[in-house]
C-alpha cells in the first residue's frame, strides 16, 4: 500500500471534485484527510486485509473510508474518534461488499484452504481453528484488539458497549485456552 496517493490520483481527484463544490474550508479538509491518511492508512489497510483477505478490496475499503471522511468533514459531521470512525467505515464497506456478492463465505474458505496447503500446523490452520471456535463477534473483537485498538474504540467500531467488548474478549480468551 502506498504511503500517500500521488497528486492527481483518482482518490485525490474525487476529493478535489467534492471540494470544488464551493464549500468553505476545502483546503483544510484536504489537509485533514491527508493527515488522517498518514496516521491511520496503514492500520486500516491491515484491518481490511485481515477481514477480507483480498488486497484489492482492502485498498478499495480504505479509499472509500477516506472519501467518506472528507465528505463528512465538508458537511460538518462531528467525529469524536477519527481512527475508530474510519475503522467502522472500512468494516461496514467490507460487510456491504460481502452481502452484495456473497463473498464472505468464499473468502473465509479461500483463507482456510491457503493455510491448509501450507505446512501442517501452519498459521492458516490455526486461524481456521480459531474461527471455528469463536463466534464472529468474538473473532472481530480479538482481531481488533490484536491490531492495537482499545476497548472503547472496539466498542465504537462494532457499535457495542465497552462492557460487551470486555465480556466477548473474556469469553474468547477462555475458548482459546482450549487450543493449548
Amino acid at each position: 500500500m502506498p504511503d500517500l496517493p500521488e497528486e492527481g490520483s483518482i482518490c485525490w481527484q474525487a476529493m478535489d471534485a467534492a471540494a470544488e463544490g464551493g464549500r468553505a474550508g476545502a483546503p483544510d479538509v484536504r489537509r485533514a484527510a491527508e493527515s488522517a491518511y498518514e496516521s491511520h492508512g496503514r492500520l486500516l489497510f491491515r484491518l481490511a486485509l485481515a477481514e477480507c483477505r483480498d488486497e484489492g478490496l482492502a485498498e478499495d475499503a480504505v479509499q472509500e473510508a477516506f472519501l467518506r471522511y472528507q465528505e463528512a468533514l465538508l458537511t460538518g459531521v462531528h467525529i469524536r474518534s477519527v481512527r475508530a470512525w474510519l475503522a467502522r467505515v472500512v468494516l461496514n464497506f467490507l460487510r456491504d461488499a460481502a452481502r452484495r456478492s456473497a463473498r464472505q463465505e468464499r473468502l473465509a474458505a479461500a483463507g482456510s484452504l491457503a493455510g491448509a496447503s501450507s505446512a501442517e500446523g501452519g498459521a492458516g490452520e490455526l486461524e481456521a481453528r480459531i474461527r471455528a471456535l469463536l463466534s464472529p463477534r468474538e473473532f472481530q473483537c480479538v482481531q481488533l484488539r490484536v491490531l492495537g485498538y482499545r476497548y472503547l474504540e472496539i466498542a465504537e467500531i462494532l457499535r457495542l458497549r465497552p462492557g460487551s467488548v470486555a465480556c466477548l474478549l473474556s469469553r474468547a480468551l477462555h475458548k482459546l485456552e482450549a487450543l493449548r
